[in-house]
């Protein structure tokens, strides 16, 4: 992004095409980041959370300080991208900002 700011910078942010690419670049991660730190991140804390403290397998396959240390590393992560999630959702949003600034190429 920064590169994009100089007119005469090494990635070519003068170029029409960067400016095109680095939106729908923008675009593609905020739908993916939402999706997996909404959906799928989450799901996928409380399968393994479950499977390792509330089933007999879980507790016999992993040693407990593990399991322990673990899991708050697993939803800290979770937690922690919170911010980004809404900065995301914003981005998608706005939509694509090409520009006269009214999404349209």
């Amino acid at each position: 992004e920064k590169s994009l700011e100089f007119e005469n910078g090494c990635c070519g942010g003068n170029l029409p095409w960067v400016k095109i690419a680095s939106e729908f670049i923008n675009q593609v991660f905020s739908v993916l980041y939402c999706e997996f730190r909404i959906f799928i991140g989450p799901m996928c804390a409380a399968h393994l959370t479950w499977d390792l403290f509330g089933t007999k397998e879980g507790r016999r396959d992993m040693p407990i300080w593990l399991s322990l240390s673990w899991m708050p590393m697993i939803w800290g992560v979770l937690i922690g991208s919170i911010p980004q999630i809404f900065v995301c959702v914003d981005i998608l949003k706005q939509g694509m900002q090409l520009g006269n600034n009214t999404g349209e190429l």
